[in-house]
């Protein structure tokens, strides 16, 4: 240390030994111990504590290693340093952080941040043999380990820079894991983002800099790292992309905070040198640290634009305006970018699972790079299953021959003779094999099956045919002569079949065949045929005639005679194939001329095979039965790819590297992309596809446990069990050291919300452990932040013991438990008499880090949770702290990103062991934290365990650093975020534009400028076609009165691109119910363009009922939100732009009635929703009332009739009666200014009184009664038009001031209130409202109310008689007469009265069928007197008026009249009886 650091030896001159070879180089330096010895001692000297010559060695040798070094080296430096780095924490796996370690790292920093801006060529070949990613990772563990001195803020600011620099060389670099190399430091490198915001008062000036220098560099490097990075949760503890959505929402909302709410200077006990000077440079720190939070948060959406979209755009509706314009410009610049929507596709997965297949099949030189190196790295048991998968993608693709033909030519070119070929197990062997079995299986089942069949199933039999030839070998009664011809014809018959069938054989046949032949031909001239033929036969027929069974040729075991006649029948064709005499063996030398016989046919079979069928002779019959000429990708075949991939990525990763390493970056880098964006395969998925084998086989043995299963699935409801699946409370996965698998049972994620939920696990569990019953296994019980809420009850617990087989828990290699805390071990002493037999157990152990997990498992097989394996990632610990109880107990505590952790260091007795308690928290769960007396630190959490105290020197930095994890999550929770729709990728650009227009009248400027950007690259990323040019700038002032350019921009919109019309209404009343008074006049100026096009998607013609139903849904959120605006001012301003707009539509009408009505029944009669729909539909009739009201009437009527189908005493009770009480309502607002339209409804509307008055509860009654008021009004009001006279107008209105009078009240049951017009519009309803509606109040007799219809319909009628007689051609009176008809010979008991007698006063010139259909119905409802005496008093009323307009020679007057005389004697038809009586004395007397 003492010397100068110029006399170092010059590090180029140890290469001159060596090869020139970048990776021998490495290799050769790595292995030299003399090499690894000096670079051991220079990266010593890093940290040199010289007196006299420290400071300038430690800056000499950073140089010299960041700048003079020869890339040759780099590997071994970083190796060095990992080395160095590694050595940092203590056996506990706690950071020791000193000045020592500290200056290290910084030294460390630096000279990465050298080395990757160096300008050498060969700096990036070297730097691939260097393991960046666990130095890189080593170094951010002690950076965050760190607290905010000034030389740790150093440190983190050097960091950031070191990892940006490594970014910068992205493209030249390789990575083992790259995805998850940069999740992994984006949750590191986020935790210090926002330092300042916890600085300290009187801070001095250089540290507040450094604290504003670590934001900016942090928020720069995450917007770095998220850069086409997609979210790759480490364990998905539940649904893939539930995790993704968590941790999106976790990054996102730093962020967004970050970018809104950016640190302004309040410290004013900061010195300062320069008070402007700093104010300028704070200025430009805060839009510089904004700036790239919003880049930041762009890239991040736009990398995961499927999981983060649908949760970001709530913040363009955020309260905080400065929030919004951020979002803006993140929409923006994602828009910039190029942001494929695709993504939010509702086939994304089966895109993604396509895009699989297109990167695995690309071509590089004539082959598949990937998918050979995949066939590299698969394990030989899953090759053959591998190679039929990918024999089905690439024919998928119509790439069978571009993927066959350089397998072939390298496993030809690599085969000693033609004679050999195929007969290894090689892969082009089984490619081969494959491709025959998976195309043609069909060809064997139809064509050979049937050959030999008769030989497997009869040669047990004595009828059976001897076919053994071998003379040693054949049985006592056989003759060998007659066996060889047997063998023969046998031969004969299945060679003859497969040449006649070979027209049936699928093309994929022909094409293999084909590359073969090429194959063969390059290498061996005029060997061609035979390669082709012998390999048909030896890896395609031969194999089915040994195996039949393997084929789908037979079923069972073959028996030994069979398989003895199959072996000899497959060498015989093995051997024609082949073209080769049998020499060897004597008993088959007779066979050679069957071979030279068949030489020929042989020759041509194989020429055939070898030939490529044009498409026109492939037949419809030979496509039929091979099953193998149309091939799709199944989608199992996708998910056991993706599994292979996903297992085998490193694998695949280092065979590309090594090759060549650009071609592999290039190759692997959207494979890795893509494998990051689907994630870790779903193995449950894949069993249930029946893509894993069983490993176990249970035998049919009986016990508690199958008897439990049997007893109780049947009583299991799946969807929870499928519920209770997800949470992953209990499942298997991995295996220990010793090759068992092993099961975790996690009990913080147990938290039955009903009582059933415990017999749910129990059944869990033991599906589970049923496969284990016969093999040693293990358990992990992870017993991490458990509560008293998580523990199962006792008796379950009782239960899983008695039904658990002894040779199951015999089987039990290993119980390990896990982070045992208070109350699990109050629960184990609860449940102490059951686990008696645990006691002093050595298969039970208890284990408080992973550090001694791993003793037993291995860290790449240990699937613990990622909320569990956090706690290992300490970011300070204090191992000073004694917990005050009792007495004093010493505690550790550590202090994690999101948790804290306690760990008392004496242990206690637990089941019969020492064990350590480790009380473990998430962050969320502090509820207080102080300290008392500078040493005592008290904490209270919410588990409802009583305050701890702690003392320990560091209580102010304990307190700190749990305040800074606490300040951490807060920033990253989302609050309020009103959830929203699944958003596709049609859904984007109409609910953009909205975000743009609405913001675009935000009071605020900045926050317009961002939204009017916004739009300029909303219309030209997705083309809208707008007439006016927008152009996006920084620096235009917009105006806050900008409304009509809005509304014109909106208008050119809704003209040019209608097909946006239902996303962008959708969108809009989201934006209009977040939005503020302003804003939502603004709205409604924008959105009316857009509401005729609503037609356009409910077109009769071309009916679309997904998009139709869309339609609806607006119509029912419109409706709603005119609901809810009811006593705002915003009220009128809906009603005119939304519904006055809408109105204007005819098409929309009709369903917008149903809707109507369905929204009006679920708020009830007389609530404030029938009122307000009501007059919206007043809204409706202003720009259309003769359409509209036709409807309304119509539909009134249309439910009045339905009520003759299953009629009711009385019409309140019925069923329909709220509807048609609803449209009373809408009738009434209707009512006013004509908006009913009386000249075309008028006896539809009176005819509608007559059959509704004195119904229901009073605002009802009152309803009717006003109706008819506004009539009449209406007819004085229109008499112009209607050409009425002067003297009718007057009688017109002497009725109308008659209807206030009290005898009309009465009439229509009304006599009780004091004001109509009041009762009409009662304001809301009560109990006692509803109960009338069912129970209607019967304070008058029926025979009363009949009196009323009575007069009511003679006042109506003479009403219309008065318009009638001014009025030419009115056929009013004639209208009403038929509906009236229509209504009078119905069985409806509250209403067919009515009709009666309402037809009694509308009647006129009578004819004899009126009286006898009359008549008729009065014998058949005396019939049922008692039942139906209303209506023989109806009949009787309306008789009583038709007797008086018969004609004089009516021979029914004489009837008529004894009917009157036989009703007088009974009492209670005395009353309507008496005036028909008088007026036929009346009418004889003239």
């Amino acid at each position: 240390s003492s010397s100068r650091p110029t006399s170092l030896p010059d590090f180029n001159s140890l290469l001159s030994s060596v090869e020139a070879s970048e990776q021998k180089r490495a290799v050769a330096l790595t292995s030299n111990p003399l090499i690894m010895k000096f670079v051991h001692e220079v990266v010593g000297l890093l940290v040199c504590s010289s007196d006299t010559f420290g400071l300038e060695i430690r800056e000499n040798v950073r140089d010299l290693l960041g700048h003079d070094l020869h890339p040759a080296f780099y590997p071994i430096v970083y190796q060095e340093i990992r080395d160095r780095v590694y050595g940092f924490a203590a056996s506990t796996g706690q950071v020791i952080v000193n000045d020592m370690n500290t200056l290290f790292v910084e030294q460390v920093l630096s000279i990465g941040k050298m080395m990757m801006e160096t300008k050498l060529d060969s700096a990036a070949e070297y730097l691939q043999f260097a393991n960046l990613e666990t130095t890189v990772m080593a170094l951010a563990r002690y950076a965050r380990s760190l607290d905010k001195s000034h030389k740790s803020l150093v440190v983190k600011f050097k960091f950031c820079q070191m990892v940006d620099a490594i970014l910068r060389r992205r493209g030249e670099l390789t990575f083992k894991h790259e995805i998850r190399f940069r999740n992994k430091l984006v949750e590191y490198v986020s935790d210090w983002v926002m330092v300042s915001n916890g600085r300290d008062q009187g801070i001095d000036y250089g540290t507040d800099c450094v604290m504003r220098d670590v934001d900016l560099a942090s928020v720069r490097t995450l917007a770095n790292l998220l850069e086409g990075l997609p979210l790759h949760p480490e364990e998905t503890e539940s649904d893939l992309a539930e995790e993704k959505s968590k941790l999106f929402l976790k990054h996102f909302t730093l962020l967004t905070n970050l970018s809104a709410d950016c640190p302004e200077d309040s410290n004013g006990s900061i010195v300062r040198a320069d008070t402007l000077s700093y104010s300028a440079t704070l200025s430009r720190h805060i839009t510089a640290v904004r700036q790239h939070a919003i880049t930041a948060v762009a890239n991040l959406l736009n990398a995961n634009i499927e999981t983060g979209l649908v949760h970001a755009l709530g913040l363009a509706y955020n309260e905080d305006a400065q929030t919004r314009a951020t979002f803006m410009e993140v929409l923006t610049t994602i828009l910039k970018q190029g942001t494929e929507f695709g993504t939010l596709s509702e086939t994304v997965l089966t895109d993604r699972y396509e895009r699989m297949v297109d990167i695995v099949l690309t071509e590089e030189d004539g082959q598949m790079p990937i998918l050979l190196t995949l066939f590299d790295a698969v394990p030989p048991s899953q090759l053959d299953e591998l190679i039929r998968v990918v024999l089905d993608v690439v024919e998928s693709r119509d790439l069978l021959a571009k993927f066959a033909e350089p397998i072939l030519v390298e496993e030809v070119e690599h085969t000693e003779s033609v004679q050999t070929l195929f007969r290894g197990n090689s892969l082009a062997s089984k490619v081969v094999a494959g491709a025959f079995k998976l195309f043609a299986s069909g060809f064997l089942y139809t064509v050979v099956k049937p050959i030999i069949e008769p030989i497997i199933e009869r040669q047990s039999d004595r009828s059976r045919l001897g076919f053994e030839v071998d003379p040693s070998r054949v049985a006592f009664n056989e003759d060998v002569e007659v066996n060889k011809k047997n063998l023969i014809q046998l031969a004969q018959r299945v060679f003859d079949a497969i040449v006649d069938a070979s027209r049936s054989l699928p093309i994929q046949v022909h094409i293999v065949c084909h590359c073969l032949h090429k194959a063969v031909g390059g290498v061996y001239p005029g060997s061609e045929l035979n390669a082709v033929c012998s390999a048909f036969f030896l890896r395609f027929i031969n194999p089915a005639l040994v195996l039949p069974g393997s084929y789908g040729l037979s079923q069972g075991e073959v028996n030994r005679s069979s398989k003895r006649a199959l072996v000899l029948l497959s060498k015989l064709l093995q051997n024609l194939a082949n073209h080769v005499e049998f020499k060897k063996e004597q008993f088959m030398f007779d066979f050679n001329d069957f071979l030279s016989a068949n030489s020929h046919n042989s020759h041509m079979l194989a020429k055939y095979l070898a030939t490529l069928p044009s498409k026109q002779s492939i037949t419809i019959e030979g496509m039929v039965e091979t099953d193998g000429d149309v091939v799709f990708v199944k989608e199992t075949d996708k998910l056991l790819l993706h599994e292979l991939l996903w297992s085998q990525q490193e694998s695949i990763k280092n065979d590309l590297f090594r090759v060549n390493r650009k071609l592999g970056k290039r190759l692997y880098e959207p494979l890795a992309t893509l494998l990051a964006q689907l994630g870790q395969p779903d193995s449950r998925l894949l069993r249930r596809r029946g893509l894993e084998r069983t490993l176990t086989r249970l035998d049919a043995v009986s016990s508690p446990l199958e008897e439990y299963l049997v007893t109780t699935g049947t009583d299991i409801d799946q969807e929870q069990l499928d519920e209770l699946k997800k949470l992953k409370i209990f499942y298997r996965d991995g295996k220990s050291k010793s090759g068992n698998p092993v099961c975790y049972y996690v009990a913080r994620k147990f938290k039955p919300d009903f009582e059933h939920q415990n017999e749910l696990l129990l059944y869990h569990i033991l599906s589970i452990l049923k496969s284990l019953i016969r093999r040693p296994w293990e358990l992990i019980i992870d017993l991490t932040e458990l509560r008293r809420e998580n523990a199962p009850k006792v008796e379950y617990l009782s239960r899983l013991l008695r039904i658990i087989p002894l040779s199951k828990a015999e089987n039990l290699a290993a119980l390990y438990v896990y982070n045992c805390n208070t109350w699990a071990r109050k629960y184990f002493r609860h449940c102490d008499r059951l686990l008696s037999k645990a006691k002093g157990n050595k298969k039970v152990m208890f284990l408080d880090s992973l550090q001694k997990l791993h003793e037993f498992i291995d860290p790449s097989d240990l699937r613990l949770p990622t909320s569990t394996a956090s706690y290992e990632e300490t970011t300070r610990v204090f191992t000073l702290a004694s917990k005050l109880s009792s007495r004093s107990v010493p505690t550790t505590i550590k202090v994690c990103s999101q948790s804290f952790q306690m760990i008392v260091n004496e242990k206690v007795r637990v089941l019969g062991q020492s064990v350590s308690i480790v009380d473990s928290y998430h962050i969320s769960e502090l509820e207080e934290a102080t300290v008392q007396d500078g040493n005592t630190l008290s904490l209270k959490t919410t588990d409802g365990m009583p305050t701890m105290k702690f003392t320990s020197p560091d209580a102010g930095e304990l307190l700190g650093a749990l305040n800074h994890s606490y300040s951490r999550w807060l920033l990253s929770q989302t609050g309020k975020t009103a959830a929203r729709k699944t958003i596709r990728p049609g859904d984007v650009p109409g609910t953009l534009l909205n975000m743009a227009l609405l913001n675009l009248g935000s009071p605020d400027p900045s926050l317009r400028l961002a939204a009017y950007n916004l739009l300029c690259t909303l219309t030209t990323h997705f083309q809208l076609q707008i007439e006016r040019e927008l152009t996006e700038a920084q620096g235009v002032c917009i105006p806050g009165n900008n409304t009509i350019f809005i509304k014109t921009i909106s208008s050119l919109l809704a003209t040019n691109e209608p097909h946006l019309t239902l996303e962008f209404l959708e969108e809009s009343i989201t934006g209009f119910q977040s939005s503020d008074g302003s804003l939502k006049s603004l709205c409604l100026e924008f959105i009316a363009p857009w509401l005729p096009s609503l037609a356009r998607f409910i077109s009769k013609e071309q009916p679309d009922d997904q998009r139709a139903g869309k339609v609806k849904r607006i119509l029912e959120k419109l409706i709603l939100l005119t609901v809810d605006e009811k006593e705002s001012h915003m009220y009128p301003s809906i009603q005119a732009h939304v519904w006055g707009t809408i109105g204007q539509v005819p098409e929309l009408l009709d369903p917008l009635l149903i809707i109507f009505l369905k929204t009006s029944a679920g708020g009830g009669l007389g609530s404030d929703k029938v009122d307000v729909i009501a007059d919206t539909t007043v809204s409706l009739a202003t720009s259309n009332k003769q359409l509209v009201s036709s409807k309304v009437v119509k539909k009134l009527l249309k439910l009045i009739g339905r009520t003759w189908n299953s009629p009711t005493r009385f019409l309140e009770q019925h069923i329909l009666w709220e509807e048609a009480a609803i449209l009373v309502r809408f009738l009434l607002m209707l009512s006013f200014n004509d908006r009913l339209d009386v000249v075309h409804n008028l006896p539809h509307l009176f005819h509608v009184v007559t059959l509704l008055s004195c119904i229901g509860p009073v605002f009802v009654r009152a309803s009717v009664h006003g109706l008819v008021c506004n009539v009449i009004h209406s007819l004085c009001t229109r008499a112009g038009e209607l050409q009425l006279t002067e003297s009718t107008v007057r009688a017109l209105k002497v009725k109308l001031s008659m209807l206030s009078q009290p005898k009309f009240h009465l009439w229509f049951g009304i006599s009780k209130v004091k004001s109509s017009a009041a009762a009409a519009f009662q304001p809301s309803y009560d109990d006692r409202t509803v109960r009338a509606v069912r129970s209607p109040p019967r304070d008058e007799s029926e025979g009363v109310v009949l009196q009323h219809i009575e007069s009511i319909s003679s006042f109506l009628y003479e009403t219309v008689q008065l318009c009638v007689h001014d009025m030419v051609e009115c056929s009013w009176i004639v209208q009403w007469r038929q509906l009236v008809d229509r209504a009078m010979y119905h069985n409806n008991p509250p209403l067919q009265p009515r009709a009666l007698v309402t037809y009694g006063v509308l009647a006129e010139q009578e004819d004899g069928e009126t009286v006898l259909r009359l008549l008729t119905t009065l014998v058949e409802s005396m019939v049922r007197f008692d039942d139906e005496v209303v209506l023989v008093k109806a009949v009787l009323m309306c008789l009583t008026h038709v007797v008086v307009v018969l004609p004089k020679d009516s021979h029914y007057t004489p009837i008529l009249f004894w009917v009157a005389v036989c009703c007088l004697q009974v009492y209670m038809l005395c009353g309507c009886t008496k005036s028909m009586y008088n007026c036929l004395l009346n009418y004889v007397a003239g």
